[in-house]
């Protein structure tokens, strides 16, 4: 199954510029093994825990979630977050 990963400006230099991704994987773990494989700088940036991320437009954690299946029709959101403030 084809899950959309949407990335952030921040994080298009780890994706070749690219914004919407298509992964394969029913599972969480499908998925973020699918980022590992196509995109190793993303899959750094995911395990120094500097990626925010959305699973249909609810903030996630991932941790040890990598057996929770995606359901038909999943979209993930990968947000890196900015610094600053007041």
């Amino acid at each position: 199954m084809a899950v959309t990963v949407e990335i952030t400006a921040g994080l298009m230099h780890a994706t070749s510029e690219r914004t919407d991704l298509e992964m394969e994987g029913s599972t969480l773990g499908e998925v973020l093994e699918s980022i590992r494989r196509q995109y190793p700088v993303l899959d750094q940036l995911i395990r120094d825990h500097q990626v925010q991320f959305f699973l249909n437009g609810d903030q996630f954690d991932i941790e040890g979630k990598e057996s929770l299946p995606l359901p038909e029709g999943a979209w993930i959101e990968l947000v890196y977050p900015l610094d600053g403030g007041r």
